[in-house]
C-alpha cells in the first residue's frame, strides 16, 4: 500500500526512562540532551556557560552568597587557600581566613558572618565592608544557618559528630555574640541535623531521614517542634532549595516537591542513574538548585533538569564543566538586569568559575551538542510488519542535522559480504553463530543550510516491526546560531506482510 504521513510528537511529555521504551506514551521521550520543553511545545537548546575569571590560587570553590552593601556588591566563596571576594571581575582574597573552612554565610545589619565547620582551625566570624574579617569565638561551628526573627540559628551539619549532632543553636536578638537558644531535634535518632532554611515564617530543620518545622511567636523558648516527615531529609548541604512558594528537596536519588508541608516526588518517571566518572572527589557529589524556571539536580556525574514551568525531565551534558550549585545575581538597576547565575567547578581539583544567562546573545558561546531519541514505534499494529519509505524533521536551525534510525528485531540475516572478515577457522571454533551486529542503524546528514525554521528530510528505506528516531543538533551558543528548536518528526510509512514466526 502507498507511505502514510504520520507525524511524531509534539513531545510534550519530556523523558520518561523508567518505563520500556515500547511502553512510553506518545508525547514522551527516551532522552533528551541539552534540551528544555518551551511553553509552545517544542524543544529549544539550552543557553551556553561560559568562563569567569579564577582567583589567583586554590582549588575547590565553594560560593557562599552575595554580600550587598551601599557601596559594594559582592560575591563571596572559599577554596582550599582563603575565603574571597569577587567584585568587578576579579577575586580578592579576605586576610586572615587562610585557615577558615565554612559552607555557610548570612548577612545581617551590613555585616557577613562566616560560620565555621567542626573540622575548621579557625572559629567563624565576620566580614565588614572593608572586606576585615574578626573572627567570633562564640559562633557555634556548623553546616547551615540562617537569619529568622533577628536570630541568627545554626545547625551542625554533616560533620559533626558526638551527641551535639541533633543540637539546634540560636542567638540572642541582634547579638550575635550570644547563643542562649540550645534546641536538640529529637536527640538520640541516630541522625544529624544537616540543613535549615525558613518557610512559612517557620524554621523548617532537615535531618538524614527526617524534616521537622520549629516556630514561635517571638521567644524560641516557647517554640513548638513537629516532625512533618518521618522518612525524607537531606543527606548534605545543598540538597533544599526554594523556587516561589515551594521547596525541592533531593532526598537520595529522589525528589520531591514540598507545599504547604506536604511531600510528593516528582521524578518517578526519571529514575536517578549513578554514574562514577568523576576527574576528582567533588565538591558536592548531589545538590538542587535554580536556575531561571529550572530545577537543576546533580545527582554525581549527571545533570537532570526539571522545567518548572512545563513539569517535565531533560537532562544536560556540560562535558568538563562539571558545574556545582548556581548562585543567582542580584539585579540592581540596569545592572545584570538579564537574568544571570555564578557556578563554581563542582570538581575539586579545579578553581574554575562560570556564569550562565538566561538568554542568548553574541558575547557568549560554548560549543553545545543536543540530542533527541524517541520511544520505539510500532504504529499501532504490532502483529505486522513496515516500511518507512523516508522521515523529516520540524527544526529551526542553521547547523548541520543529523538524523539517526533504528530498527528493533530479534533476528537478522547476514550476507556472504558482510561475513568476509570471518575466517573458516572461526566458523570450525562455533565462534561466529551471530557475528556481526545488527545492520538497523543508519545515519542520515543534512548539511547547514542559512534557513533557521525548515523541514529536514532523511530519505531512508527500511523495513521493520519497531523503529526509534534519533536526532543530532549542535551550535555555538550564541544568536548567531540559534537558539536550536525541534518541533516534530514526520514519518511516511507503509504496512507490509505479517509476521512469519512466533517470535520476531
Amino acid at each position: 500500500m502507498p507511505g502514510e504521513a504520520l507525524r511524531l510528537g509534539p513531545f510534550t511529555g519530556g523523558i520518561n526512562q523508567l518505563s520500556d521504551p515500547t511502553a512510553l506514551q506518545d508525547t514522551e521521550l527516551v532522552d533528551v540532551i541539552n534540551m528544555e520543553l518551551d511553553l509552545d511545545g517544542s524543544y529549544i537548546s539550552r543557553p551556553p556557560l561560559f568562563d569567569l575569571a579564577e582567583p589567583s590560587s586554590g582549588t575547590g570553590m565553594k560560593l557562599l552568597g552575595w554580600y550587598i552593601t551601599d557601596a559594594h556588591t559582592r560575591l563571596i566563596g572559599q577554596n582550599s587557600t582563603s575565603v574571597w571576594s569577587y567584585e568587578s571581575g576579579a577575586w580578592t582574597a579576605i586576610v586572615g581566613t587562610g585557615t577558615l573552612k565554612c559552607t555557610a554565610m548570612v548577612q545581617y545589619d551590613n555585616i557577613a558572618y562566616l560560620i565555621a565547620t567542626p573540622d575548621s582551625a579557625t572559629d567563624g566570624g565576620s566580614i565588614n565592608d572593608s572586606l576585615g574579617f574578626s573572627a567570633i569565638a562564640a559562633i557555634p561551628r556548623g553546616g547551615s544557618a540562617v537569619v529568622h526573627k533577628e536570630r541568627l540559628f545554626i545547625v551542625p551539619g554533616s560533620l559533626k559528630t558526638g551527641s551535639d549532632a541533633s543540637l539546634l543553636k540560636g542567638s540572642a536578638p541582634a547579638n550575635f555574640s550570644s547563643f542562649p537558644i540550645s534546641v536538640y531535634i529529637n536527640k538520640g535518632d541516630g541522625q544529624k541535623l544537616i540543613d535549615i532554611l525558613v518557610y512559612n515564617d517557620n524554621l523548617l530543620l532537615f535531618k538524614n531521614d527526617s524534616t521537622y518545622v520549629l516556630a514561635y511567636d517571638s521567644d524560641p523558648a516557647d517554640a513548638i517542634t513537629r516532625k512533618i516527615n518521618s522518612s525524607i531529609g537531606v543527606a548534605s548541604y545543598g540538597c533544599v532549595v526554594p523556587y516561589e512558594n515551594n521547596l525541592y528537596v533531593l532526598h537520595r536519588n529522589n525528589v520531591y516537591e514540598v507545599v504547604n508541608y506536604d511531600f510528593a516526588k516528582i521524578n518517578s518517571k526519571v529514575p536517578f542513574v549513578f554514574d562514577a566518572t568523576k576527574p576528582n572527589p567533588w565538591v558536592n557529589e548531589t545538590y538542587v538548585g535554580i536556575i531561571g524556571d529550572r530545577l537543576i539536580v546533580k545527582y554525581f556525574a549527571r545533570i537532570y533538569v526539571f522545567g518548572l514551568k512545563s513539569k517535565v525531565w531533560t537532562r544536560w551534558d556540560t562535558g568538563s564543566r562539571y558545574i556545582g550549585i548556581p548562585v543567582a545575581n542580584p539585579i540592581r538597576g540596569e545592572v545584570n538586569a538579564v537574568p544571570e547565575y555564578t557556578i563554581a567547578s563542582a570538581n575539586s581539583g579545579s578553581d574554575a568559575v562560570y556564569s550562565m544567562r538566561d538568554v542568548f546573545d553574541s558575547a557568549h558561546s560554548e560549543t553545545i551538542t543536543m540530542f533527541i531519541q524517541t520511544k520505539n514505534y510500532d504504529y499501532g499494529v504490532p502483529q505486522k510488519y513496515k516500511r518507512l519509505l523516508w522521515w523529516g524533521a520540524d527544526v529551526s536551525t542553521v547547523k548541520t542535522v543529523y538524523g539517526t534510525v533504528q530498527a528493533i528485531i530479534v533476528n537478522f540475516g547476514v550476507t556472504w559480504d558482510e561475513a568476509s572478515d570471518y575466517t573458516w577457522n572461526q566458523v570450525a571454533n562455533n565462534t561466529w553463530g551471530q557475528p556481526l551486529a545488527a545492520p538497523v542503524i543508519v545515519q542520515t546528514t543534512v548539511n547547514a543550510q542559512p534557513a533557521p525554521r525548515k523541514f529536514v528530510k532523511f530519505p531512508k528505506s527500511m523495513r521493520f516491526r519497531q523503529i526509534n528516531f534519533q536526532l543530532t543538533l549542535s551550535y555555538d551558543g550564541t544568536n548567531a546560531t540559534g537558539p536550536v528548536r525541534v518541533f516534530t518528526l514526520t514519518t511516511i510509512v507503509g504496512t507490509k506482510q505479517d509476521v512469519s514466526k512466533s517470535l520476531t
